[in-house]
């Protein structure tokens, strides 16, 4: 693989991942498909030759199974939710997941259907 190669590597795991210490959510497949003029899949495929761990797709179930792959980790979930002096975007923040995934999974807890 060339340097030119590896610095493109680099910056296609970059947008994919953001920056989670400040919060940056990285870009969806489809949006750097849409930048390089490629298919989604052709970007899903570059990253997992890259060693790139993939974000699960949506769904409803996909809450669940997220919050459950951190817990595997040893994360605290529950008690970085239950702190009251972070916000709910920190939190996600902190966990690696959008906002919305925290409140699907709240209100699961709390018998809804979410």
């Amino acid at each position: 693989m060339t340097k030119i190669a590896t610095a493109m590597d680099y910056e296609l795991a970059k947008l994919y991942n953001g920056d989670p210490d400040k919060g940056v959510r990285g870009l969806s497949l489809s949006e750097i498909a849409d930048i390089f003029k490629t298919h989604p899949n052709t970007i899903r495929d570059r990253l997992q030759k890259l060693g790139v761990e993939l974000r699960p797709r949506g769904g409803a179930h996909n809450t669940i199974l997220e919050l459950d792959k951190l817990r595997s980790k040893g994360i605290d979930i529950d008690g970085i939710l239950s702190d009251t002096k972070t916000t709910l975007e920190q939190k996600a923040v902190m966990l690696h997941v959008h906002p919305q995934t925290i409140r699907n999974y709240l209100k699961r807890q709390k018998g809804g259907r979410g």
